[in-house]
Protein backbone atom coordinates (compact mmCIF):
# COMPACT_ATOMS: atom_id res chain seq x y z
CA UNK A 1 0.00 0.00 0.00
CA UNK A 2 1.46 3.44 -1.15
CA UNK A 3 2.21 5.49 1.87
CA UNK A 4 1.57 9.02 1.28
CA UNK A 5 2.80 12.77 3.38
CA UNK A 6 -0.02 14.79 2.87
CA UNK A 7 -1.46 18.23 3.59
CA UNK A 8 -4.57 17.62 5.30
CA UNK A 9 -6.53 21.31 5.11
CA UNK A 10 -9.62 20.77 7.36
CA UNK A 11 -12.16 21.84 9.66
CA UNK A 12 -10.69 21.16 13.07
CA UNK A 13 -13.87 20.75 14.45
CA UNK A 14 -15.69 18.89 11.86
CA UNK A 15 -14.44 15.23 13.21
CA UNK A 16 -17.48 13.18 11.56
CA UNK A 17 -16.90 14.42 8.25
CA UNK A 18 -13.09 14.20 8.90
CA UNK A 19 -13.49 10.67 9.73
CA UNK A 20 -15.14 9.33 7.60
CA UNK A 21 -12.95 10.54 4.63
CA UNK A 22 -9.91 9.57 6.22
CA UNK A 23 -11.30 6.29 6.83
CA UNK A 24 -12.22 6.08 3.32
CA UNK A 25 -8.55 7.58 2.08
CA UNK A 26 -7.18 4.49 4.61
CA UNK A 27 -8.53 1.52 2.41
CA UNK A 28 -6.82 2.92 -0.78
CA UNK A 29 -3.47 4.67 0.79
CA UNK A 30 -1.59 5.25 3.86
CA UNK A 31 -1.70 8.72 4.11
CA UNK A 32 0.19 10.77 7.09
CA UNK A 33 -0.41 14.33 7.79
CA UNK A 34 1.15 16.63 10.61
CA UNK A 35 -0.61 18.49 13.08
CA UNK A 36 0.78 21.28 15.52
CA UNK A 37 1.22 20.10 18.96
CA UNK A 38 -0.50 23.42 20.40
CA UNK A 39 -2.11 26.61 19.42
CA UNK A 40 -0.19 28.57 17.13
CA UNK A 41 -0.90 31.34 15.02
CA UNK A 42 -1.42 31.95 11.62
CA UNK A 43 2.23 31.50 10.21
CA UNK A 44 2.08 31.56 6.42
CA UNK A 45 6.36 30.65 6.30
CA UNK A 46 5.31 27.37 8.51
CA UNK A 47 2.59 26.26 6.27
CA UNK A 48 4.57 27.05 3.20
CA UNK A 49 7.04 24.56 4.44
CA UNK A 50 5.05 22.17 5.21
CA UNK A 51 3.17 22.01 1.87
CA UNK A 52 6.42 22.67 0.24
CA UNK A 53 7.76 19.13 2.10
CA UNK A 54 3.94 17.07 1.55
CA UNK A 55 3.80 14.80 -1.43
CA UNK A 56 -0.29 15.96 -2.08
CA UNK A 57 -2.74 18.25 -0.92
CA UNK A 58 -6.05 17.14 0.68
CA UNK A 59 -9.21 19.40 1.42
CA UNK A 60 -11.95 18.47 3.10
CA UNK A 61 -14.40 21.43 3.12
CA UNK A 62 -17.47 20.85 5.05
CA UNK A 63 -19.94 24.05 5.72
CA UNK A 64 -21.36 24.56 9.42
CA UNK A 65 -24.85 23.44 10.77
CA UNK A 66 -25.86 20.72 8.14
CA UNK A 67 -29.94 21.98 8.87
CA UNK A 68 -28.45 25.79 6.61
CA UNK A 69 -29.74 24.51 3.81
CA UNK A 70 -28.99 28.15 1.79
CA UNK A 71 -26.30 29.80 3.70
CA UNK A 72 -25.44 33.44 2.81
CA UNK A 73 -22.46 34.10 -0.01
CA UNK A 74 -21.45 36.13 3.07
CA UNK A 75 -21.52 33.41 5.56
CA UNK A 76 -19.84 31.05 2.60
CA UNK A 77 -17.06 33.22 2.11
CA UNK A 78 -16.37 34.06 5.92
CA UNK A 79 -16.37 30.16 6.59
CA UNK A 80 -13.83 29.57 4.24
CA UNK A 81 -10.95 31.98 4.47
CA UNK A 82 -8.60 29.11 5.97
CA UNK A 83 -9.33 26.78 3.15
CA UNK A 84 -9.18 29.29 0.51
CA UNK A 85 -5.37 30.58 1.78
CA UNK A 86 -4.25 26.85 1.88
CA UNK A 87 -5.57 26.10 -1.58
CA UNK A 88 -3.58 28.87 -2.89
CA UNK A 89 -0.47 27.41 -1.13
CA UNK A 90 -0.83 24.31 -2.64
CA UNK A 91 -1.74 25.40 -6.31
CA UNK A 92 1.82 27.59 -6.07
CA UNK A 93 3.65 24.86 -5.11
CA UNK A 94 1.99 22.64 -7.60
CA UNK A 95 0.77 19.80 -5.50
CA UNK A 96 -1.20 17.28 -6.98
CA UNK A 97 -4.37 18.39 -4.89
CA UNK A 98 -7.74 16.43 -4.01
CA UNK A 99 -10.70 18.09 -2.59
CA UNK A 100 -14.33 17.10 -1.12
CA UNK A 101 -16.06 20.35 -0.77
CA UNK A 102 -19.49 20.40 0.79
CA UNK A 103 -22.01 21.19 -2.37
CA UNK A 104 -23.25 24.38 -0.21
CA UNK A 105 -20.40 26.65 -1.59
CA UNK A 106 -21.30 26.33 -4.87
CA UNK A 107 -18.87 28.85 -6.39
CA UNK A 108 -17.48 30.36 -3.20
CA UNK A 109 -15.19 28.05 -3.12
CA UNK A 110 -13.52 26.91 -6.26
CA UNK A 111 -10.34 24.72 -6.15
CA UNK A 112 -7.70 25.04 -8.62
CA UNK A 113 -8.85 23.26 -12.08
CA UNK A 114 -5.58 20.96 -11.84
CA UNK A 115 -7.25 19.75 -8.50
CA UNK A 116 -9.34 16.77 -8.22
CA UNK A 117 -12.61 18.29 -7.63
CA UNK A 118 -15.48 16.48 -5.62
CA UNK A 119 -19.02 17.55 -4.02
CA UNK A 120 -20.35 15.98 -1.14
CA UNK A 121 -24.04 16.69 0.76
CA UNK A 122 -23.56 16.82 4.00
CA UNK A 123 -26.87 15.78 5.32
CA UNK A 124 -25.94 12.06 3.76
CA UNK A 125 -22.18 12.18 5.45
CA UNK A 126 -23.80 12.74 9.28
CA UNK A 127 -26.84 10.28 8.18
CA UNK A 128 -26.15 6.40 9.94
CA UNK A 129 -26.60 3.79 7.68
CA UNK A 130 -24.55 3.46 3.85
CA UNK A 131 -23.37 6.82 1.63
CA UNK A 132 -24.71 6.53 -2.55
CA UNK A 133 -22.00 8.64 -3.21
CA UNK A 134 -18.99 6.35 -1.70
CA UNK A 135 -18.20 4.71 -5.13
CA UNK A 136 -17.86 8.11 -6.43
CA UNK A 137 -15.58 9.30 -3.48
CA UNK A 138 -13.37 5.94 -3.73
CA UNK A 139 -13.04 6.53 -8.03
CA UNK A 140 -11.68 10.13 -7.10
CA UNK A 141 -9.45 8.97 -4.36
CA UNK A 142 -8.07 6.22 -6.13
CA UNK A 143 -6.88 8.34 -8.94
CA UNK A 144 -5.71 10.73 -7.05
CA UNK A 145 -3.46 8.46 -5.13
CA UNK A 146 -2.24 7.12 -8.81
CA UNK A 147 -1.40 10.58 -9.58
CA UNK A 148 0.53 11.00 -6.42
CA UNK A 149 2.42 8.25 -6.82
CA UNK A 150 3.66 9.00 -10.19
CA UNK A 151 4.90 12.39 -9.01
CA UNK A 152 6.50 11.07 -6.17
CA UNK A 153 8.37 9.26 -8.74
CA UNK A 154 9.23 12.08 -11.05
CA UNK A 155 10.40 14.00 -8.37
CA UNK A 156 12.95 11.24 -7.35
CA UNK A 157 13.89 10.84 -10.79
CA UNK A 158 14.86 14.21 -10.93
CA UNK A 159 16.16 14.10 -7.38
CA UNK A 160 14.41 17.23 -6.32
CA UNK A 161 13.98 15.89 -3.05
CA UNK A 162 18.08 16.47 -2.06
CA UNK A 163 18.46 20.10 -3.27
CA UNK A 164 16.77 22.19 -0.30
CA UNK A 165 19.90 22.91 2.17
CA UNK A 166 18.63 23.98 5.19
CA UNK A 167 20.46 27.61 4.60
CA UNK A 168 18.09 30.80 5.26
CA UNK A 169 18.53 33.23 2.84
CA UNK A 170 18.07 37.21 3.83
CA UNK A 171 17.47 39.45 0.71
CA UNK A 172 16.90 43.00 2.31
CA UNK A 173 18.07 46.46 0.81
CA UNK A 174 21.77 47.22 2.40
CA UNK A 175 23.25 49.81 -0.16
CA UNK A 176 23.36 53.40 1.41
CA UNK A 177 19.83 54.45 0.43
CA UNK A 178 17.27 55.49 2.37
CA UNK A 179 15.16 52.60 2.19
CA UNK A 180 18.42 50.58 3.37
CA UNK A 181 17.97 48.68 6.61
CA UNK A 182 19.72 50.47 9.55
CA UNK A 183 22.99 48.86 11.04
CA UNK A 184 22.49 46.09 13.42
CA UNK A 185 19.03 44.51 11.68
CA UNK A 186 20.65 42.25 9.42
CA UNK A 187 23.36 41.52 11.85
CA UNK A 188 20.44 40.51 14.51
CA UNK A 189 18.71 38.42 11.92
CA UNK A 190 21.99 36.14 11.49
CA UNK A 191 22.62 36.34 14.67
CA UNK A 192 18.95 34.78 15.91
CA UNK A 193 18.77 32.28 13.29
CA UNK A 194 22.67 31.17 14.66
CA UNK A 195 20.68 30.43 18.02
CA UNK A 196 18.33 28.52 16.78
CA UNK A 197 20.87 26.20 14.75
CA UNK A 198 20.25 28.08 11.04
CA UNK A 199 22.92 28.79 8.80
CA UNK A 200 22.43 31.83 6.83
CA UNK A 201 23.39 33.72 3.60
CA UNK A 202 22.55 37.44 3.12
CA UNK A 203 22.21 38.28 -0.91
CA UNK A 204 23.93 40.85 -2.48
CA UNK A 205 21.95 43.92 -2.85
CA UNK A 206 20.59 45.25 -5.42
CA UNK A 207 19.72 41.67 -6.57
CA UNK A 208 19.03 41.05 -10.04
CA UNK A 209 17.32 37.87 -11.30
CA UNK A 210 20.15 36.02 -12.98
CA UNK A 211 19.96 31.90 -13.11
CA UNK A 212 22.49 31.39 -10.25
CA UNK A 213 20.45 33.27 -8.03
CA UNK A 214 17.16 31.36 -9.05
CA UNK A 215 18.99 28.42 -8.41
CA UNK A 216 20.66 29.83 -4.89
CA UNK A 217 17.11 31.16 -3.71
CA UNK A 218 15.05 27.91 -4.49
CA UNK A 219 17.49 25.61 -2.88
CA UNK A 220 17.08 28.05 0.41
CA UNK A 221 14.68 25.68 3.17
CA UNK A 222 13.42 29.35 3.66
CA UNK A 223 14.10 33.43 3.02
CA UNK A 224 14.04 36.12 5.16
CA UNK A 225 12.78 39.18 2.59
CA UNK A 226 11.90 42.88 2.52
CA UNK A 227 8.50 43.94 0.69
CA UNK A 228 9.10 47.33 0.64
CA UNK A 229 8.71 49.34 -3.11
CA UNK A 230 12.66 48.67 -3.87
CA UNK A 231 12.56 44.99 -3.56
CA UNK A 232 8.89 45.01 -5.26
CA UNK A 233 9.88 46.69 -7.83
CA UNK A 234 12.57 44.76 -8.70
CA UNK A 235 10.07 41.53 -9.49
CA UNK A 236 12.39 39.57 -6.66
CA UNK A 237 9.52 39.47 -4.29
CA UNK A 238 6.86 38.23 -7.16
CA UNK A 239 9.45 35.90 -8.36
CA UNK A 240 9.32 34.05 -5.03
CA UNK A 241 5.73 34.05 -4.65
CA UNK A 242 5.05 32.54 -7.69
CA UNK A 243 8.49 30.10 -7.12
CA UNK A 244 6.72 29.26 -4.30
CA UNK A 245 10.05 29.30 -1.86
CA UNK A 246 8.82 29.88 1.62
CA UNK A 247 9.40 33.32 2.79
CA UNK A 248 9.03 35.22 5.68
CA UNK A 249 7.88 39.12 4.45
CA UNK A 250 9.22 42.10 6.40
CA UNK A 251 7.84 45.43 5.93
CA UNK A 252 10.06 48.52 7.03
CA UNK A 253 9.08 52.70 7.43
CA UNK A 254 9.72 54.92 9.86
CA UNK A 255 6.37 56.02 9.74
CA UNK A 256 3.67 53.32 10.70
CA UNK A 257 0.77 54.41 8.53
CA UNK A 258 3.56 54.21 5.38
CA UNK A 259 3.21 50.52 5.90
CA UNK A 260 1.15 49.82 2.73
CA UNK A 261 1.23 46.03 1.81
CA UNK A 262 1.81 45.53 -1.48
CA UNK A 263 -2.00 44.52 -3.08
CA UNK A 264 -1.02 42.57 -6.06
CA UNK A 265 0.35 39.62 -4.87
CA UNK A 266 -1.61 39.44 -1.74
CA UNK A 267 -5.39 41.05 -2.12
CA UNK A 268 -6.41 37.68 -3.72
CA UNK A 269 -6.74 35.90 -0.29
CA UNK A 270 -8.65 37.67 2.76
CA UNK A 271 -6.91 35.83 5.41
CA UNK A 272 -3.06 35.08 5.83
CA UNK A 273 -0.33 37.18 4.23
CA UNK A 274 -1.50 40.41 4.80
CA UNK A 275 -1.76 39.80 8.51
CA UNK A 276 1.34 37.92 8.59
CA UNK A 277 4.03 40.59 7.18
CA UNK A 278 6.50 41.56 10.02
CA UNK A 279 5.90 45.37 9.72
CA UNK A 280 8.73 47.51 12.02
CA UNK A 281 9.67 50.80 12.05
CA UNK A 282 12.50 50.32 14.86
CA UNK A 283 15.02 47.76 15.68
CA UNK A 284 13.18 46.74 18.90
CA UNK A 285 10.28 46.15 17.05
CA UNK A 286 12.31 43.74 14.69
CA UNK A 287 13.34 41.82 17.49
CA UNK A 288 10.10 41.37 19.29
CA UNK A 289 8.52 40.46 16.29
CA UNK A 290 10.92 38.47 14.08
CA UNK A 291 11.10 36.53 17.16
CA UNK A 292 7.85 35.66 17.61
CA UNK A 293 7.54 34.52 14.02
CA UNK A 294 10.90 32.28 14.32
CA UNK A 295 8.67 30.24 17.74
CA UNK A 296 6.05 29.48 15.68
CA UNK A 297 7.45 28.44 12.49
CA UNK A 298 9.76 25.97 14.52
CA UNK A 299 6.96 24.56 16.51
CA UNK A 300 6.82 21.60 17.23
CA UNK A 301 4.17 19.01 14.74
CA UNK A 302 3.02 15.14 15.44
CA UNK A 303 2.85 12.94 12.53
CA UNK A 304 -0.21 11.00 12.32
CA UNK A 305 0.29 7.92 10.52
CA UNK A 306 -2.87 5.45 11.36
CA UNK A 307 -6.66 5.31 11.02
CA UNK A 308 -6.91 5.19 14.78
CA UNK A 309 -4.47 8.25 15.34
CA UNK A 310 -6.43 10.32 13.03
CA UNK A 311 -9.40 9.47 14.24
CA UNK A 312 -8.75 10.14 17.88
CA UNK A 313 -7.17 13.75 16.70
CA UNK A 314 -10.30 14.24 15.23
CA UNK A 315 -12.66 13.24 18.11
CA UNK A 316 -10.43 16.32 20.45
CA UNK A 317 -11.95 18.84 18.48
CA UNK A 318 -15.42 18.41 19.95
CA UNK A 319 -14.03 17.90 23.59
CA UNK A 320 -15.31 21.21 24.69
CA UNK A 321 -11.76 23.38 26.31
CA UNK A 322 -13.23 24.18 30.07
CA UNK A 323 -11.04 22.50 32.53
CA UNK A 324 -12.89 20.25 34.93
CA UNK A 325 -12.35 19.13 38.18
CA UNK A 326 -13.73 16.00 40.00
CA UNK A 327 -13.81 15.44 43.35
CA UNK A 328 -15.24 11.63 44.74
CA UNK A 329 -14.26 9.62 47.46
CA UNK A 330 -11.98 6.38 46.68
CA UNK A 331 -14.44 4.14 47.54
CA UNK A 332 -17.10 5.45 45.26
CA UNK A 333 -14.33 4.65 42.13
CA UNK A 334 -15.57 1.67 40.34
CA UNK A 335 -19.26 3.48 40.69
CA UNK A 336 -17.84 6.33 38.74
CA UNK A 337 -16.21 4.71 36.29
CA UNK A 338 -18.44 5.26 33.61
CA UNK A 339 -19.43 8.40 34.36
CA UNK A 340 -15.82 9.68 34.43
CA UNK A 341 -14.62 7.79 31.16
CA UNK A 342 -17.41 10.03 29.61
CA UNK A 343 -16.39 13.33 30.65
CA UNK A 344 -12.39 12.04 29.59
CA UNK A 345 -14.46 11.63 26.08
CA UNK A 346 -16.45 15.29 25.93
CA UNK A 347 -14.10 17.49 27.88
CA UNK A 348 -10.28 18.01 27.05
CA UNK A 349 -9.13 18.63 30.50
CA UNK A 350 -10.45 16.20 33.18
CA UNK A 351 -8.35 16.07 36.48
CA UNK A 352 -9.09 12.98 38.02
CA UNK A 353 -6.61 11.97 41.43
CA UNK A 354 -6.45 8.11 40.61
CA UNK A 355 -6.52 7.86 36.34
CA UNK A 356 -2.60 7.90 36.95
CA UNK A 357 -2.09 11.15 34.46
CA UNK A 358 -3.59 14.04 36.42
CA UNK A 359 -0.83 13.94 39.41
CA UNK A 360 2.42 14.80 38.04
CA UNK A 361 5.29 12.35 38.80
CA UNK A 362 7.09 13.30 41.32
CA UNK A 363 4.89 16.49 42.88
CA UNK A 364 3.47 17.25 45.75
CA UNK A 365 -0.22 15.51 46.23
CA UNK A 366 -2.09 18.20 48.39
CA UNK A 367 -0.09 20.74 45.87
CA UNK A 368 -1.24 19.17 42.83
CA UNK A 369 -4.97 18.46 43.77
CA UNK A 370 -5.25 22.15 44.76
CA UNK A 371 -3.27 23.99 42.32
CA UNK A 372 -5.56 22.20 39.57
CA UNK A 373 -8.46 22.87 41.61
CA UNK A 374 -7.47 26.68 41.19
CA UNK A 375 -7.23 26.57 37.34
CA UNK A 376 -10.38 24.46 36.79
CA UNK A 377 -13.22 25.96 34.99
CA UNK A 378 -16.22 23.59 36.19
CA UNK A 379 -16.14 21.50 39.35
CA UNK A 380 -18.14 18.56 39.81
CA UNK A 381 -18.40 16.34 43.25
CA UNK A 382 -19.85 13.18 43.12
CA UNK A 383 -21.66 13.44 46.54
CA UNK A 384 -22.12 10.23 48.32
CA UNK A 385 -21.88 9.20 52.23
CA UNK A 386 -17.87 8.26 51.55
CA UNK A 387 -17.91 11.67 50.02
CA UNK A 388 -19.17 14.01 52.95
CA UNK A 389 -16.97 11.29 55.44
CA UNK A 390 -14.04 12.25 53.25
CA UNK A 391 -12.13 15.15 55.08
CA UNK A 392 -10.06 15.78 51.44
CA UNK A 393 -12.93 15.57 49.74
CA UNK A 394 -14.63 18.04 52.17
CA UNK A 395 -11.99 20.42 52.12
CA UNK A 396 -11.67 20.24 47.94
CA UNK A 397 -15.32 21.17 47.91
CA UNK A 398 -15.10 24.06 50.36
CA UNK A 399 -12.07 25.03 47.68
CA UNK A 400 -14.63 24.72 44.90
CA UNK A 401 -17.22 27.29 46.77
CA UNK A 402 -14.32 29.47 47.54
CA UNK A 403 -13.96 29.51 43.86
CA UNK A 404 -17.66 29.83 43.01
CA UNK A 405 -18.25 32.52 45.29
CA UNK A 406 -15.49 34.74 43.63
CA UNK A 407 -17.50 33.69 39.87
CA UNK A 408 -13.67 31.46 38.91
CA UNK A 409 -15.47 28.23 38.55
CA UNK A 410 -19.17 26.89 38.00
CA UNK A 411 -20.23 23.74 40.61
CA UNK A 412 -22.33 20.84 38.92
CA UNK A 413 -22.90 18.87 42.34
CA UNK A 414 -24.14 15.11 41.55
CA UNK A 415 -25.63 12.68 43.48
CA UNK A 416 -24.35 9.44 42.76
CA UNK A 417 -26.90 6.44 43.95
CA UNK A 418 -30.23 5.89 45.13
CA UNK A 419 -30.89 5.09 48.55
CA UNK A 420 -27.69 6.70 49.74
CA UNK A 421 -28.74 8.36 53.35
CA UNK A 422 -26.27 11.10 54.29
CA UNK A 423 -26.72 14.76 54.80
CA UNK A 424 -25.85 17.17 52.31
CA UNK A 425 -23.21 19.28 53.46
CA UNK A 426 -24.42 22.79 54.56
CA UNK A 427 -22.23 24.64 51.57
CA UNK A 428 -23.85 23.03 48.66
CA UNK A 429 -27.30 23.10 49.11
CA UNK A 430 -27.98 25.60 47.35
CA UNK A 431 -27.01 24.17 43.85
CA UNK A 432 -29.24 22.00 42.12
CA UNK A 433 -27.70 18.83 41.90
CA UNK A 434 -28.38 16.09 39.33
CA UNK A 435 -28.92 12.27 40.86
CA UNK A 436 -26.87 9.80 38.58
CA UNK A 437 -30.04 7.23 38.46
CA UNK A 438 -32.23 9.61 36.59
CA UNK A 439 -30.08 9.19 33.52
CA UNK A 440 -30.05 6.00 31.23
CA UNK A 441 -26.46 6.25 30.51
CA UNK A 442 -23.39 8.23 31.22
CA UNK A 443 -23.46 9.86 28.03
CA UNK A 444 -27.10 11.01 28.88
CA UNK A 445 -25.92 12.71 32.23
CA UNK A 446 -22.91 14.37 31.03
CA UNK A 447 -25.18 15.59 27.59
CA UNK A 448 -27.27 17.44 30.71
CA UNK A 449 -23.78 18.84 32.22
CA UNK A 450 -22.78 20.65 29.11
CA UNK A 451 -26.40 21.58 28.59
CA UNK A 452 -26.02 23.77 31.89
CA UNK A 453 -22.56 25.25 31.38
CA UNK A 454 -23.31 28.59 30.38
CA UNK A 455 -20.84 30.54 28.26
CA UNK A 456 -18.97 32.68 30.34
CA UNK A 457 -17.40 29.14 32.37
CA UNK A 458 -15.15 28.01 29.08
CA UNK A 459 -13.66 31.92 29.72
CA UNK A 460 -13.20 31.73 33.69
CA UNK A 461 -9.87 30.51 35.49
CA UNK A 462 -8.56 28.87 32.60
CA UNK A 463 -9.07 32.03 30.12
Amino acid sequence: MESINAFLSHKYDASIVNTFFFGLFSDLAEVQFEVDEGKTSTNVTRLERMVRDADAFIGIYPFGPADVAHPSVESLQAGSEYFRLEMDLAARAQKPGLIFTDSRYGNVLAPPASFSHETFNIKEILAPGGKPSIERFRQAARSFFDRVSKAKKFRLSEHRFEKITGQVGILVPADDSPESYREGAIEFLRERLKEVGADSEVLAWPAALTPQLIAKMRAFDWMVVDIGSRSISSGIVGYLHGAFVPTMRLLEAQDPSLMETPSTLYAGVNVGYRKDILRWSNLETLQTEFNKRLTSLNFGTRRLSTLEEAGSYFLEATRRKETVFISYAGEDEAESDHLRAELRNRFQQVFDYRDGKSIRAGRHWISEVFGQLGRSAVGIPLLSSHFVASGNCRHELAQMVALADDAKMLIVPIKLRRGDDFKLPPEIQAPQYARSWEYKTAAELVDWIVANLPSKAAASANG
